[in-house]
């Protein structure tokens, strides 16, 4: 997602925080359980910041990951294939 504007040619500014976060809460309402990420880190300002700590990110994420030895694949790629079997794993799981 985009978090700068272009205003002349080759220039670039940041966007305004709210817009930011309203950015990101619509594309985590439109499409569930996948991950957002910034286009450009170093258009990331102090406006932005507190704005997505005060929006969509004010919950800690809880981090899953799917354990290929227990799909019965070799990989993350059974899963994206759709297979059923896989299992999710907390943060706490992975560290037993």
């Amino acid at each position: 997602m985009g978090n700068y504007q272009q205003t002349d040619p080759g220039n670039v500014v940041p966007r305004e925080g709210p817009l930011v976060a309203d950015l990101i809460s619509f594309c985590q309402r439109k499409y569930p359980g996948n991950g957002v990420a910034l286009y450009w880190i170093g258009s990331l300002d102090q406006a932005q910041t507190e704005a997505l700590r005060a929006g969509p990110f004010r919950e800690a994420a809880l981090p899953h990951w799917i354990r290929a030895s227990q799909t019965g694949e070799s990989g993350p790629s059974s899963h994206a294939a759709g297979s059923d079997n896989t299992s999710r794993t907390s943060v706490k799981d992975a560290r037993q």
